[in-house]
C-alpha cells in the first residue's frame, strides 16, 4: 500500500521502493523483483494516468513521445537482462537508486 500511494502521488517508486523490498525483505531474485517491479508499476502507473489525464494534468504530447521512445529502451534492456549475471544486475541495480537519491538530495 505505501509504494503503491507513493508511485500513486509522485510517479516514483517502481525502482526505489517496490526493488529493495522485493529482493531484500521478500527475498526475490533480483532479476525477478526488476521483472515484477516493472510489472507493479505499469498497472499502478496506469491507473495514475488516467486520473491524472482526466484532470488535466497530463502532457500528453510529451508523453507519447516518450512512451515511443521507451520501447527501443524496452526491447533492449529485456535482451542484457538475459544476458547478464544475477551479481551484475544487482550492482547495476543498486547503483541506479543510489545515484538517483544522490541527484535528488543533492541536485
Amino acid at each position: 500500500m505505501f509504494c503503491g500511494s507513493v508511485l500513486g502521488s509522485t510517479g516514483v517508486g517502481g525502482g526505489v521502493l517496490l526493488l529493495p523490498i522485493l529482493n531484500s525483505l521478500l527475498n526475490v531474485d533480483i532479476k525477478k523483483a526488476v521483472g515484477s517491479s516493472v510489472v507493479l508499476a505499469l498497472c499502478l502507473s496506469m491507473i495514475t494516468a488516467i486520473s491524472y489525464a482526466k484532470g488535466g494534468q497530463a502532457d500528453m504530447e510529451t508523453a507519447i513521445w516518450f512512451v515511443l521512445g521507451s520501447l527501443l529502451g524496452v526491447a533492449t534492456s529485456s535482451k542484457l537482462m538475459r544476458m547478464l549475471s544475477e551479481r551484475l544486475v544487482y550492482i547495476i541495480t543498486i547503483s541506479v537508486i543510489t545515484v538517483s537519491l544522490l541527484m535528488y538530495l543533492f541536485w
